[in-house]
């Protein structure tokens, strides 16, 4: 897409290719070429090219009745693409082979609609081939457009203009002159189409005269007196009389008051049996759950007068209708509808209302999700420089983890968010405009379960396959589960790589509907050693490694961190030292003592230690942190620093000194400006039990040892502090 700068330089072109490029956009183009679908579509796309030397504009038209998703244009020999460009909604990208593939997940071409596409090539009016597709790449038409410049443009133009004004009279000139109901391609069809003695039935007709009062008999018996609507279409419903003798052959009849006629000649079946009047049969319903998890079909039965119609509205929570569908009553008055839930359906509960011409049911059900952990983006496509959200609930009242990685697979944000009781969470990452485009992937995870969800940045999201490991570590006679995410429904390949690097095990495995699927590895056999689990699915693939039979017990370990200061959400390296192939567990912890965050790790075979899945929370406490590493009997601690980032200006934090018989605190603090801060202790009733001048480091850090006068009483103390320049800060302690 960047090559289409070129295509803006076209601005500065002379007066008269500005004009043509205006008109280009505003023409109205009729169809050039007309190709009909291998499926229910006709005449599906209609494509007409415009060129002006080396700028051609194609538009596409859907002329059928299906979406158009995807657009794949390529030129002949001796002819090469320099840029081309998109409307708003489109992506373009060009492939090895030469063809430009336009695609919109989110702005299809609807029946009706169009669509127009700018290109650049190094020769001028070329013949462009096309090819249209819906969302399941079913080839919707095909073809090859020639382009015409501008004046022939204009010239078919005017030429098209006359023809249809000439159409237009000679049809006002024969309405005119035929004022007859009936005409020469009047058509009409029963539903159902063989009728039964007794049986309600539906007439169509089509093509008839505008507004024409018309009568519908069975031979000579007239049985209803109708009027056509402004198009000639109409849609009655009448009964056959009980009183006409079944198997016989009866005329259709549908007359105008000119006696012109058009005839269906159809034999009557038996009557309906049990069902002795249609109109008896009530609309009925059954086999709507109360719920239903997304990815599994709903099928629903009942009853209906016979041939009638039965129209089935699903609503969401917020009562706008998401889908309708329609099916019809056989002869006996059964009805039935089946329909899978979509995977990317909101959760909540849901209206289904059901409908024939004389009665209404209304029924609920609940939309759950199979997963106790559910988030999904705010939107699937995001531009550089907008802040990616994500939307989620999960387990109340535990703790979450939130891992976002780029489109290279690298973690580039994580969090530990504490749910409260309703489960809900929030994650943002902000972009600039150098952020990489593609598609990025939150995890989510709570114990044992995880969930994934994508988003595109300047793109919509493509395919992103994951595979997690239930554990780091395994005997021998374990078996390990596998949970893989990929594209939904679709086959991964397996394959598990030994610590020589070669060939294990390998398998087949099928996604659900919801692209995922966990799978059991037997461990039996399996050497000591560090493995590695691979799935891959066309170009695509993921990879996660695992060990069995490490032991802990790792003697003497040396541990560093790459920092000794960070900020809220940096990431942390560890590393570290030990016995080689040993298990090693890392814990992270707040000032406050509690755990933050656990990681089984291991050293390699040289006694590496080297693990980065660790991350200070968005939230954190500043003060001083702690990553602990242990393993068997041995154990080492790392202390970090963490402060909070300039931007939240000044801000002040309590430490409780550990060892001191006294009520001794650290108050510290940073972002400070002016060299020192003046600090201020307050008891609850407002009184000023000490005052302190402290001086600040360069940076704008500044800390201090307090203990409480003797006899001060237990209770919640405020600490202020305030710079030289106005800015204040302050926090709460309790002795």
């Amino acid at each position: 897409m960047r090559d289409i700068e070129s295509l803006k330089r076209m601005k500065f072109l002379s007066l008269g290719v500005v004009v043509f490029l205006v008109m280009l956009v505003s023409l109205s183009l009729s169809p050039e070429l007309m190709f009909s679908d291998v499926s229910a579509q006709t005449q599906a796309v209609n494509a007409k090219s415009t060129a002006f030397e080396e700028t051609t504009v194609i538009e596409f038209t859907n002329e059928g009745n299906s979406e158009i998703s995807m657009f794949r244009i390529w030129l002949g020999e001796e002819v090469n693409f320099k840029s081309f460009k998109a409307e708003d909604g489109w992506i373009g990208k060009k492939n090895p082979q030469g063809v430009i593939v336009f695609t919109s997940p989110e702005q299809p071409v609807m029946p009706g609609e169009s669509v127009k596409f700018g290109i650049k090539t190094d020769k001028e009016k070329p013949g462009i081939n096309w090819k249209a597709l819906d969302e399941n790449d079913e080839q919707l038409g095909i073809g090859k457009a020639v382009s015409i410049d501008l004046s022939q443009q204009r010239e078919q133009q005017q030429q098209e203009e006359k023809e249809q004004q000439e159409e237009k009279d000679n049809t006002e000139s024969n309405k005119n002159k035929n004022n007859s109901g009936i005409l020469s391609d009047s058509v009409f069809r029963l539903v159902p189409e063989k009728p039964k003695v007794g049986s309600t039935i539906r007439v169509i007709g089509d093509n008839f005269g505008p507004n024409k009062e018309l009568g519908f008999f069975i031979d000579k018996q007239k049985l209803e007196d109708f009027e056509t609507d402004e198009n000639g279409k109409f849609i009655i419903t009448t009964k056959i009389p009980s009183d006409i003798q079944a198997d016989s052959r009866v005329e259709f009849i549908v007359k105008d008051n000119e006696d012109n006629q058009k005839n269906v000649s159809l034999r009557l079946g038996e009557g309906v049996g049990a069902i002795t009047d249609a109109e008896e049969i009530k609309l009925t319903t059954k086999g709507i759950p109360d719920s239903i998890y997304r990815g599994e079909k709903i099928e629903m039965t009942g009853t209906a007068a016979p041939g009638t119609t039965v129209t089935i509205n699903i609503k969401d929570p917020d009562d706008k209708v998401t889908t309708t569908n329609a099916t019809e009553a056989d002869q006996r008055g059964n009805w039935s509808f089946s329909k899978i839930i979509s995977m990317d359906l909101g959760l909540g509960q849901y209206t289904i209302e059901i409908t024939n011409e004389k009665q209404k049911i209304t029924e609920s059900v609940e939309i759950e999700s199979s997963e106790k952990i559910n988030v999904a983006p705010s939107k699937v496509k995001y531009s550089p420089g907008d802040i990616i959200r994500f939307n989620g609930t999960g387990i109340p009242n535990e703790r979450i983890e939130l891992i976002l990685e780029d489109p290279q697979g690298n973690e580039i944000a994580s969090d530990v968010l504490s749910l409260n009781e309703t489960g809900k969470f929030e994650f943002e990452y902000p972009t600039v405009v150098s952020t990489a485009e593609g598609t990025y992937a939150l995890f989510a995870v709570q114990g044992n379960e995880e969930t994934i969800a994508l988003a595109g940045l300047g793109q919509v999201p493509e395919e992103h396959m994951t595979i997690r490991m239930n554990d780091l570590n395994y005997k021998s006679t374990d078996t390990a589960e596998l949970r893989i995410h990929g594209s939904p429904s679709s086959t991964v390949n397996l394959l598990i790589v030994d610590p020589a690097d070669n060939e294990k095990h390998t398998d087949v495995i099928q996604l659900g509907p919801q692209g995922s699927a966990e799978y059991e590895l037997k461990l039996s056999g399996y050497a000591s050693g560090v493995y590695t689990a691979v799935v891959t699915r066309g170009g695509s693939q993921a990879s996660e490694t695992f060990t069995v039979g490490l032991q802990t017990g790792s003697g003497d370990i040396e541990l560093r961190t790459t920092k000794q200061e960070y900020k809220p959400g940096d990431p942390i390296l560890v590393l570290g030292n030990a016995n080689k192939n040993v298990l090693i567990f890392l814990t992270l912890v707040d000032p406050d003592g509690e755990t933050i965050k656990q990681r089984e790790a291991f050293t390699n075979k040289e006694g590496i230690l080297s693990e980065g899945n660790f991350r200070v929370p968005s939230e954190a406490a500043p003060g001083t942190w702690s990553i602990r590493a242990e393993s068997g009997a041995n154990f080492a601690t790392v202390e970090f620093k963490v402060n909070p980032t300039q931007e939240e200006g000044m801000v002040v934090w309590i430490e409780d000194v550990q060892g001191t018989v006294e009520k001794t605190k650290k108050i510290a603090g940073v972002n400070a400006e002016g060299g020192k801060v003046f600090l201020n202790i307050i008891s609850s009733e407002g009184e000023i039990i000490s005052e302190l001048t402290l001086i600040t480091k360069g940076n704008g850090e500044f800390s201090t040892f307090w203990s409480p006068p003797e006899e001060t009483p237990s209770g919640n103390y405020k600490v202020e502090v305030e710079d030289p320049l106005g800015n204040t800060a302050e926090t709460t302690m309790e002795l």
